[in-house]
C-alpha cells in the first residue's frame, strides 16, 4: 500500500498509509471484513480510473489546461501514459494491494475468521492455555526421542576387536 504513494504520488493514494499506520494499526484486534471490503472496492475503483484515464479520448481530457492546472493544484495522481509497460508500472501498486486482500481474504474464510474476530472464537484465557497445551506436547515428545536415542546407543553391540 506504501509503494502506491510513491509510485503514484496523489490524493488518490495518500489514503492507504493513513488506514495502514492510522486505522489498522490503531486497533485493537484485527481490521474486520469491512476494512478489507472497503479497501477491495477504492482500489478497483482507482484502477478502473487509472485504466479510463489512459484511453484515447481521455488524452484531449488529461492535457485540457484547466484539468492541468487543477492536477497541479490537487495531485490527484492521474496520468495518461503512452506506452503500455509504463501504464502497467503505473497501475502494479494497485493491482498488487487488490491481489493480496483477495489472498488475505481467502486465509480468513479457510480459517473461520472472515465473519467473527478472535475475541468470539476463544478467550485470551483459553488461548494461552491452548498455547501451554501445545507446547507441553512438543516437549513430551522432544524428550520421547531423545530417550529413544539414548536407549538406541547404549544398545548397540560393541564392536569385536
Amino acid at each position: 500500500m506504501i509503494s502506491s504513494l510513491f509510485t503514484n504520488a496523489g490524493i488518490v493514494s495518500i489514503i492507504y498509509p493513513f488506514a495502514v499506520f492510522g486505522l489498522a494499526l490503531l486497533e485493537e484486534k484485527r481490521p474486520g471484513k469491512f476494512f478489507w471490503r472497503f479497501f477491495l472496492s477504492y482500489s478497483l475503483t482507482i484502477l478502473f480510473f487509472k485504466y479510463i484515464s489512459n484511453l484515447k479520448f481521455m488524452s484531449f481530457v488529461l492535457n485540457n489546461a484547466y484539468f492541468v492546472t487543477f492536477d497541479g493544484y490537487m495531485k490527484l495522481g492521474l496520468h495518461h501514459m503512452t506506452q503500455t509497460k509504463e501504464l502497467v508500472l503505473h497501475m502494479l501498486p494497485e493491482m498488487l494491494i487488490v491481489t493480496s486482500i483477495l489472498c488475505h481474504e481467502i486465509v480468513e474464510q479457510l480459517t473461520g475468521l472472515y465473519n467473527t474476530s478472535e475475541a468470539e472464537v476463544e478467550t485470551l484465557p483459553q488461548a494461552i492455555e491452548r498455547i501451554f497445551k501445545s507446547n507441553s506436547k512438543k516437549i513430551d515428545q522432544e524428550t520421547e526421542i531423545a530417550n529413544w536415542k539414548a536407549t538406541e546407543t547404549s544398545e548397540a553391540p560393541a564392536d569385536p576387536e
